[in-house]
């Protein structure tokens, strides 16, 4: 007996197709990502609730009427139930149910039809337990190709929480004419997924008789059509993404690097429109003018010291008619380390010499006094020589980045009070086409020395500064050695063209 009724649904609906008519198209398919988005989203955050529209606005190229009603006995084939499988890729929430019906009742005001989630039964691809259901009434009494002016919304008393594919059903009690829109089955617009249901119970024919089918596996590949059936739905975004060192080095190649994870929802063709292409609407800023994109994880060399913040935004595009976009925005900061610079003071009595160390950012110093003495991580320390002499003491200043030095003469003698305070200031440092000196006095001599330690250039100032042209000069690390009549201090340069 199943055959029959099978068979003649097979014929009935085959009728139906004269009533098809043109209906929505894909609004706003293969759009480039949205990243000004007004509905921009932080961590943890979500795209609010919003009818998945992913049926009507993507697979649907005309329009079909389907009829729903329970049946007599002279009606074996009427089928009273459409049902639609949607994923969850991830927990989903669900608020209610729209779909497109009109009833063509003329003695009723309006057909009473039942919305309900159930359970997926993946290992026999049925519907199964009902989860959650509410009542609503068709009022429409004639067909539109407007979807506005036959849209269904229905709300359930409670919230539920799927985390596997569920089926959003629409079933009808009565036998009055209540139909639903669904995809053209003619043009294939089911595309082979085998995701809709029609539910036959015929309480007249077959009392007690209760199944639902899949339509594409029971009736073949010229039945394979999808229903307008959506569920209002809401879900999470992604969390934070990651840094691998938020604490990094000016000038390492691929110094700064980030990984993030999208949440399935991204990847998942019924809540995003571009999950073939899952990293299309991925942005990477980093903060100095520079972007990536299409990319999970990325690498950025960042030139100058300084704090940053890496923007992260990638853009989710819903299957819904108002308002498509929704754009998560994650920034987090990123500190790239000054360079350390060596310098120090001193002031001496006799043989005994105060050194105090003016080093900008470093994290630990070593003292080399010019004769054979050394001390370590003190930044003032005083230190007495065994005799009177002219000496090289050298500062050493180190931090994660690496390592600068400068060196002082001091000349101990036995009597009296000396104070020294001979310092200079180099910018920039390091320097492309020129560099400045800074902090002279007239008559100081300046010398620019390369690695080998060959004086390649040196100028007596007549003023408290100098400009170096260095456009003459290959790159690498040079010295820079002012003297005067009491003092030498030298002092590293690099030279980056």
């Amino acid at each position: 007996m199943k055959k029959i009724y099978i068979l003649t649904f097979a014929i009935f609906t085959s009728f139906l197709g004269l009533s098809q008519i043109q209906g929505p198209t894909t609004q706003g398919g293969g759009q480039a990502p949205n990243w000004s988005s007004p509905q921009t989203k932080a961590v943890g955050d979500s795209c609010g609730f919003y009818h998945n529209q992913y049926i009507p606005l993507n697979k649907t190229s005309t329009l079909y009427f389907e009829p729903m009603r329970t049946g007599n006995g002279s009606e074996q084939t009427e089928y009273n139930g459409r049902a639609q499988r949607f994923t969850a890729s991830q927990p989903i929430e669900i608020m209610g149910v729209q779909f497109f019906g009109f009833e063509t009742n003329p003695l009723v005001d309006s057909v009473m039809a039942i919305t309900a989630i159930h359970e997926y039964l993946s290992g026999t691809d049925e519907v199964g337990p009902e989860i959650i259901r509410d009542t609503v009434w068709v009022k429409h009494q004639a067909f539109t190709a407007l979807l506005p002016d036959v849209e269904v919304n229905s709300v359930f008393d409670s919230t539920i929480t799927v985390t596997t594919d569920y089926i959003v059903a629409i079933t009808t009690p009565t036998d009055d004419s209540l139909k639903i829109y669904a995809s053209d089955r003619f043009v294939n617009d089911g595309a082979n997924e085998g995701v809709s249901f029609i539910l036959y119970e015929n309480p007249i024919a077959f009392p007690g008789f209760y199944q639902w089918y899949n339509v594409l596996t029971t009736f073949g590949a010229s039945y394979d059509y999808d229903y307008l059936i959506n569920p209002l739905i809401k879900y999470d975004l992604h969390d934070e993404f990651t840094i691998l060192d938020d604490t990094i080095c000016p000038g390492v190649v691929s110094g700064g690097c980030v990984t993030y994870a999208q949440s399935p929802v991204y990847g998942d063709v019924h809540y995003n429109g571009y999950a073939a292409t899952q990293t299309d609407h991925i942005l990477w800023l980093w903060g100095d003018g520079f972007q990536n994109t299409n990319l999970f994880s990325a690498c950025h060399t960042y030139n100058n010291s300084g704090d940053y913040n890496i923007e992260l935004k990638d853009t989710l595009r819903r299957h819904n008619f108002n308002s498509p976009f929704c754009v998560t925005e994650v920034t987090m900061p990123i500190h790239v380390i000054d360079e350390v610079v060596a310098s120090f003071t001193f002031s001496q009595s006799g043989t005994i010499v105060d050194f105090s160390s003016t080093s900008a950012t470093a994290d630990s110093l070593v003292w080399d006094f010019g004769d054979s003495t050394m001390v370590s991580d003190s930044i003032n320390v005083q230190h007495t020589y065994d005799s009177v002499a002219t000496y090289d003491v050298w500062l050493y200043a180190y931090n994660e980045c690496g390592v600068d030095s400068v060196m002082m003469q001091v000349t101990t003698d036995d009597v009296g009070l000396e104070s020294y305070n001979f310092d200079f200031k180099l910018f920039p440092n390091p320097a492309n086409n020129l560099t400045n000196v800074v902090g002279l006095t007239e008559g100081t001599e300046v010398e620019l020395i390369n690695i080998v330690g060959k004086t390649v250039y040196a100028e007596v100032v007549n003023g408290t500064q100098v400009e170096l042209n260095l456009n003459d000069y290959s790159s690498g690390t040079y010295f820079i050695k002012v003297s005067s009549d009491k003092n030498q201090l030298t002092k590293k340069l690099v030279i980056r063209h």
